[in-house]
Order: structure tokens, then C-alpha cells, then sequence
């Protein structure tokens, strides 16, 4: 997460949606190069090759961050400082322990108070739930429903979730950064990808009558899906204060897995094993999009008053970017997301 924090740092202001999508569209490219890899490498050898093999190719990954320098990531400065004020303060009567739990306690509360980033954070974890059944699912479903074979369901899927994340993933991003980077603009964004994606996911499972059709109907929804992942995450970076977004980061992905696509797959795997009918079973697991477009409404609606960190903070550090207090003028909504000129002619 880390990654994505310091593209926010150091894109161009009118470009962080953008290089955002260029960073989460590896989730989906990611994905369906498993189907891919995993299909052909199995075939060729076996299961324990693919996973013998992946280990040796991130391994120089391994090594690069481990020698890696350290990279400051705007206001993490500032929240260390006032942690270690504060922890000192309280090692004499509570030890460091209690004081670094009360502390994780506050930033987690902090977070909590925003209904933006909850409501982010809620309609990802849908987001995640659906994703998470597809690709558990995704390929055993084509090749029961149209009678297809194995290897071909594979590199069906993954073709499909190759195309659509990278096309829906960068289009999300480009989208996010044209019609002006705001919270409230990427809340409804998500909520309308979310929206699309499952009218066409299924509309894909329930009407098409050949694999050819459903890979077409899919593919699309499947991009309109991708299409949230920039905006999301930037809402989600954008909604907390900033020393506290790795941690905002971090408890977004543990709320995807823990309550998304980590339940959904046994929980699917019930009602198809009740209903006996994978068309049916995979078109009522996209209503969990629709769900999370809602809780995006929401917190469209909680956007045009909250707080857009982006323009709070510190002054100009020495990465050259401006931090400066913005208060929303008069008739103006201090959630649209836009900071003020004064901050945006400092930043690079």
C-alpha cells in the first residue's frame, strides 16, 4: 500500500488518478495471469511447479525492497513525532504496549469518524466479495454452464481479466482526473461502475446463449467493475489525514479479505451446491454490486461535507509539495476534492 501512497505524493496533481490506475490495474492483469500461468504450467508439469517457480521470479522483487531505501511519505513525519511525544508521555505509568494500543485505538477511531472512508472502505469490500467469487468460480462455472473444457475456461477467464482490467482499471483513472479529482466524483464513479458492472455481469450469465457471447458481455462488466479501483483507493487516501493513510491502506485491505473475497467463495459455494444452477448461482452473487454502489452513494452524499486531506496538512517539506489548511469558501464544498490555487501553484 505503501506504493500507492507515494504516487499520491509525487504525481502531478491533475495526473494522481491516473497514476493510481497505472499502479491497481497489476491487481487484475495480476489475477488473470494466474488463470493463465497456473492452467499452462499445471498442464505442462504440475500444481507444485507453478507455485516453485513463482517463488524464484519475485524473489529479485524480495531483494530490491529488503536493500531498498527509505522513502518519506507526506505526513507520516509529523504523526511519528506526536506518537513519540505522546508514548513518552505515557511510558512511565502504562508501559509502551498499552500506549501503542491506545494509540492504534485513536488513529482507528479517527478513521471510523469519517463517513467517506468507511463508506469506501464498504462498497470495496463488495467490490472485493464479487471479484472474489469470480475468479474462485469464474472458470469452473463457463466450462459447466457451457460446456467447454478446462484449459479453455482458463485462458478464456484469464484473457477476459486481462483485457477488461487493464482497459476499466486506466479508465477509471483517466475518468477520476477529467471530470475533476473529488471525493464526491469518486464516489459516484464507483458507484456507477459497481452499477454497470453488474448489469452486465448478469446479463452476461442469464442471456448469452454461447461462451462466445458470455466472454463479450463479460468482459465488459468485468471492466466496468475494474473501473473503481483508482477512484476507491484515492477516496480512501484522500478521506483520512495524512500521516494516518498507510494506516487507512492497510485496514481497507484487511476489511476486502477478511469480509470480501475470503467468505464469498465458501459462501457461493453453498448456494450453488442448494441451487444446482451456476448461471443463477454467479448472477445472484453480482447483486453484492449493486449493494456496494448504495454504500458508494452514500458516501457521495457524505462528501460534500467532509474534509479533503489532501489541501490539510503541514507547509511546503522538502519534496517541494504544499500542504497548506484550506478552508472552503463561501458557497463552495469543502469535499469536491479541488484544492485551492494558492496550494496548487506550489505543487509540482
Amino acid at each position: 500500500m505503501s506504493v500507492a501512497i507515494f504516487a499520491d505524493d509525487n504525481a502531478p496533481p491533475k495526473s494522481k488518478a491516473r497514476w493510481l490506475a497505472t499502479f491497481y490495474l497489476c491487481v487484475p492483469v495480476g489475477y488473470a495471469l494466474g488463470f493463465i500461468y497456473g492452467g499452462l504450467i499445471s498442464a505442462a508439469f504440475s500444481w507444485r511447479a507453478a507455485y516453485f517457480l513463482e517463488s524464484l521470479a519475485v524473489l529479485p522483487f524480495i531483494i530490491f525492497f529488503f536493500l531498498a531505501p527509505n522513502v518519506d511519505l507526506r505526513g507520516t513525519h509529523e504523526a511519528a513525532a506526536e506518537f513519540e511525544a505522546e508514548e513518552q508521555e505515557r511510558h512511565h505509568t502504562h508501559g509502551t504496549f498499552q500506549a501503542r494500543l491506545e494509540e492504534a485505538s485513536r488513529d482507528v477511531a479517527r478513521m471510523v469518524e469519517s463517513p467517506v472512508y468507511v463508506s469506501v472502505v464498504g462498497g470495496m469490500t463488495f467490490y472485493a466479495a464479487v471479484i472474489g467469487a469470480y475468479a474462485f468460480y469464474g472458470p469452473q462455472a463457463g466450462k459447466d454452464a457451457y460446456s467447454v473444457d478446462p484449459e479453455t475456461a482458463d485462458l478464456a477467464f484469464g484473457g477476459i481479466t486481462v483485457l477488461s482490467g487493464v482497459i476499466g482499471t486506466l479508465a477509471g483513472g483517466i475518468l477520476l482526473d477529467v471530470t475533476g479529482s473529488t471525493l464526491r466524483n469518486g464516489c459516484l464513479l464507483c458507484a456507477a461502475g459497481l452499477t454497470l458492472g453488474g448489469a452486465l455481469v448478469i446479463a452476461a450469465f442469464a442471456l448469452s446463449q454461447t461462451f462466445t457471447q458470455f466472454c463479450v458481455v463479460f468482459g465488459l462488466g468485468e471492466a466496468a467493475m475494474f473501473s473503481t479501483a483508482a477512484p476507491s483507493n484515492a477516496v480512501a487516501m484522500w478521506s483520512v489525514p495524512s500521516g494516518l493513510r498507510p494506516l487507512g491502506m492497510s485496514l481497507s485491505v484487511v476489511a476486502m479479505h477478511v469480509l470480501g473475497d475470503v467468505p464469498s467463495p465458501p459462501i457461493m459455494g453453498l448456494v450453488q451446491g442448494r441451487l444446482q444452477n451456476w448461471k443463477l448461482t454467479m448472477s445472484l452473487a453480482a447483486v453484492f454490486l449493486f449493494v456496494g454502489a448504495a454504500v458508494y452513494c452514500v458516501g457521495a452524499h457524505a462528501a460534500k461535507r467532509a474534509i479533503d486531506y489532501r489541501a490539510v496538512g503541514a507547509q511546503p517539506g522538502s519534496s517541494g509539495r504544499m500542504h497548506a489548511e484550506y478552508t472552503a469558501a463561501p458557497g463552495e464544498e469543502e469535499g469536491d476534492g479541488h484544492m485551492p490555487p494558492e496550494v496548487e501553484s506550489l505543487s509540482p
